[in-house]
């Protein structure tokens, strides 16, 4: 796509990469490529969660750099903090001076947490640019089994809208030659007294937080249905499924285990993220982040 800027035109590639065990972040992902093609652009997609061969995507991204990206990035939130593929990913990305990025997570209503402060951060230390950000209520990833789960309906079509705005802006922007990004200091929306704990809890300081798993060996075929389908590639089959100190919690393994081979019990959950939702109380629960302010929406 040939995008102005000072005066002359040079060619704009746009980039995504997301990591979306449950789905949601995926739903984004994909409403930014629709957008993306009523522009008449493509995107080099990377679904982290499938694919750990990263090392084709970072050389396009390497290659387009000197005439200029955007990258879209995307991942839920998991105990406050974005999950370790996407961390990993943007740590291993090229040095890009002048690139443009747009970072974006999904929450389950609990807490939004310092994902997006913390992947703007990493971001901005490759030489990225913050063209804009988002944050989008989804159903919380944990309660897949309940009947009303917490976020239950999210992404929804006001969501949907939100994520069309921040596209077309963004992309608008970068057309019209921007010269102003988000500064670091804008995602910093969380209270003080929240965020100085945010940054000290994570799955990796505290496991517990993932709640204990069960394999029944009587049922376990050992198909490698779970080792396939998890995004932290925290699996090994021995011959029974063991489960590594990568593993985040997303629990893939259970949800998509074809024998039901893999158990977890989480059906006291709600009532304990129902408190935690009312200590934090965060709003606006959907939110787009945008050179200037931000839009509530």
């Amino acid at each position: 796509m040939l995008v102005h800027n000072q005066g002359v035109y040079r060619l704009l590639t746009f980039f995504s990469a997301y990591c979306s065990p449950a789905g949601s972040t995926r739903h984004v992902a994909e409403i930014i490529e629709q957008e993306l093609g009523k522009f008449g652009c493509d995107a080099c997609t990377l679904d982290l969660g499938k694919s750990r061969n990263w090392t084709p995507f970072l050389e396009k991204i390497k290659t387009a750099a000197g005439g200029g990206i955007c990258l879209f990035i995307g991942s839920p939130v998991y105990v406050f903090h974005a999950v370790p593929p996407i961390l990993q990913f943007i740590e291993s990305l090229p040095s890009v001076p002048a690139g443009a990025a747009v970072p974006f997570v999904t929450w389950g209503f609990i807490s939004s947490g310092i994902a997006l402060r913390e992947m703007g951060e990493m971001l901005l230390k490759k030489g990225f640019n913050l063209a804009g950000a988002a944050k989008v209520l989804s159903v919380h990833s944990r309660l897949w089994q309940s009947r009303h789960p917490i976020g239950e309906g999210h992404p929804d079509k006001e969501d949907d809208a939100a994520v069309r705005k921040l596209l077309r802006t963004v992309v608008y922007n970068l057309k019209a030659g921007q010269t102003r990004f988000l500064a670091l200091p804008e995602l910093d929306y969380q209270p003080d007294r929240h965020r100085q704990m945010m940054m000290q809890t994570s799955v990796k300081s505290d496991p517990r937080k993932i709640p204990p798993r069960k394999v029944l060996k009587d049922k376990c075929t050992r198909c490698s249905v779970c080792r396939a389908g998890c995004p932290a590639d925290a699996i090994a089959l021995t011959p029974y499924p063991v489960f590594g100190e990568s593993c985040f919690g997303c629990f893939n393994c259970v949800r998509l285990c074809p024998e039901k081979a893999i158990e977890t019990d989480l059906s006291g959950r709600k009532a304990g993220l129902l408190k935690l939702m009312e200590t934090y109380k965060e709003a606006p629960v959907s939110q787009v982040f945008l050179p200037g302010g931000a839009a509530i929406l």
